[in-house]
């Protein structure tokens, strides 16, 4: 049975709250001011296949996935190659445009029906220029997306798309389901005729090793 968009936002409130008093308490933010931190945030609802956001333009928005899943792309060489995917209690957003104020190179879609939550970057800053102690969640922020940064071109760099591969499943099992093989060749950084050998591999017990 289908969930209904009531019962969907209702699960992604719960979720929102939880994470984020965890991480407000985490970094010691006063219960008072980490009110008014979430208070600024607004949830939006966006179906499966909606573009969320177009490479090019300025991004001046946090968002938290509270349900669903979002894909982050961009043009390498002509070609899209899926940066990230973001499933429920990730943070998401194209930290570098954010903090220089430069255009985009990523575009955002939404996988499935998801729920996300969002705050606005003068919204946001006028909460630090109010209260100090705020900017530590300025610093989580900046801690979560440089370690997502790290994590990425580290294993694009260290790890064999077989590797990759099976991170990418025990990591979003349920989005990988959906995946068309293009998409997930170009989220593992691999020609579709290399992840196909790959797979088929895997499939007769072999142990490949493609870069």
């Amino acid at each position: 049975m289908e969930k209904t968009k009531l019962k969907i936002e209702e699960e992604a409130s719960q979720v929102f709250s939880e994470c984020f008093e965890k991480t407000c308490a985490e970094y010691l933010i006063p219960i008072g001011i980490a009110r008014e931190i979430k208070a600024a945030w607004k949830m939006k609802y966006v179906p499966a296949h909606t573009l969320l956001f177009e490479r090019g333009q300025y991004f001046t928005e946090i968002w938290f996935v509270a349900y669903g899943a979002i894909r982050s792309s961009r043009i390498v060489d002509d070609k899209e190659w899926i940066y990230s995917l973001s499933v429920q209690k990730q943070y998401i957003g194209d930290y570098k445009s954010y903090l220089t104020g430069k255009p985009s190179i990523l575009s955002f879609e939404t996988m499935a029906d998801s729920v996300i939550y969002v705050i606005e970057k003068n919204d946001l800053e006028k909460i630090y220029d109010q209260y100090p102690e705020a900017n530590e969640f300025g610093r989580f922020l900046a801690e979560y997306a440089t370690s997502f940064i790290n994590q990425r071109i580290l294993g694009m760099q260290t790890m064999s798309l077989k590797e990759r591969y099976k991170r990418l499943l025990e990591t979003f099992p349920e989005v990988a389901q959906k995946m068309h093989q293009q998409d997930i060749a170009a989220y593992l950084g691999a020609k579709p005729q290399s992840l196909s050998r790959m797979k088929s591999q895997l499939l007769k017990g072999d142990s490949p090793d493609l870069q």
